[in-house]
């Protein structure tokens, strides 16, 4: 009972987890964001401080705005060496002209990254920054022939989403659009922060099935083993409490040696290994297993051998129910009969070896 009360809890907590995982994903999701671009960031900053000290690495710096609101915006200076680390400074006393000479480099970079993101990721992670940035997600998003972005106008070709533009422009103003987060970062966020909530939603359902089906599988299988109702039926037929069990193999031995002498000797024999085998079921006399469609089975230890050698070790093979109930040390009647039943069906389909009942009680067991 112990045993299922724990997997019960178990699984109850790992339900559990992954509910109030999902109920509070907007909310954490931005702190985790946060936390995995400082990390980012800063272990980037501390490799790209050390080569901009070296004077034989040159590098180049681009201007990154992102607004705030409205009516603000916030500058952050980004350097890319020629190997392409790179790293950011806020700022906001560099002349964006001076910055602006050799932008194509990071946005070609960017752009090739980009492209081989998933078409559904890159439209999801375009709506986000829309919304993010402060702008309507179902505005125009047009290009020129240059490449220069623009809202709400402009007489070239209509782009709803990155996803439904095979070939972008070679060269992109990002300057309010992509962001650090969308260019620099976007794989570790569009794992944790852009995540699309179907998803969730999916997993979540999957693990919630999958832990039920577990749980239910879980319980039977212990209550089969515990319950007393199964272990009658079931549990005792192959794995009988030690104070029930046969012990003492000389007396087992002596009792193959029995149904070596009963005839036919075709259908009960010895084989040349030291074994025995009535009809196609195997005894075997060094393991004292049983070997049958029911599986391998400890001989010495089962109902089934103690009832089959006290049926051999009568006169006419033939046991009361007194006797039985000896046997299955005083267990009731209805446990008996189903014993007996799974006894017969394991034999019975053997012309050789039947076991019957007796009109006045108990069964006997046929051997032609």
């Amino acid at each position: 009972m112990k045993k299922i009360l724990a997997l019960i809890t178990i699984n109850l907590l790992l339900i559990l987890l992954l509910f109030l995982t999902f109920i509070v994903y907007n909310r954490s999701a931005s702190l985790i964001s946060a936390a995995i671009e400082y990390s980012f960031v800063n272990a980037i900053n501390k490799d790209c401080a050390r080569r901009l000290a070296d004077p034989k690495v040159n590098y180049k710096a681009h201007l990154v705005t992102e607004p705030k609101s409205n009516n603000s915006e916030d500058s952050k200076l980004l350097f890319i060496t020629e190997d392409g680390v790179q790293t950011y400074r806020y700022t906001d006393s560099f002349p964006k002209e001076e910055l602006m000479s050799s932008r194509n480099a990071i946005y070609q970079k960017a752009l090739k990254d980009i492209n081989k993101l998933n078409p559904d990721t890159l439209n999801f992670l375009f709506q986000k920054e829309l919304k993010r940035m402060h702008i309507n997600a179902e505005s125009a998003i047009t290009y020129t022939e240059k490449g220069k972005q623009t809202i709400n106008g402009g007489k070239s070709e209509l782009i709803t989403s990155w996803g439904a533009h095979k070939s972008l422009p070679q060269t992109i103003d990002i300057d309010s659009l992509i962001t650090v987060q969308a260019h620099v970062n976007y794989t570790f966020n569009s794992i944790v922060s852009y995540a699309p909530r179907k998803e969730l939603i999916g997993i979540f359902i999957v693990f919630t099935l999958l832990s039920t089906i577990i749980l239910y599988n879980a319980v039977i299988f212990f209550y089969r083993k515990t319950s007393s109702k199964y272990n009658i039926y079931n549990r005792s037929l192959y794995d009988e409490p030690k104070e029930l069990a046969w012990d003492n193999t000389h007396k087992a031995i002596e009792c193959k040696k029995e149904m070596l002498a009963l005839p036919p000797l075709k259908e009960i024999r010895r084989l040349e290994n030291g074994d025995y085998q009535i009809a196609h079921y195997l005894f075997k006399v060094k393991e004292m297993e049983l070997w049958g469609h029911n599986g391998r089975k400890k001989l010495h230890n089962t109902i089934f051998y103690r009832l089959l050698c006290a049926f051999m070790e009568t006169k006419d093979h033939s046991l009361s129910r007194a006797e039985i109930n000896q046997i299955y040390k005083n267990k009731n009647d209805d446990a008996i009969y189903k014993s007996i039943s799974r006894f017969r069906a394991l034999f019975n389909e053997e012309p050789c070896l039947k076991i019957i009942s007796r009109p006045e009680g108990g069964y006997s067991m046929i051997i032609c």
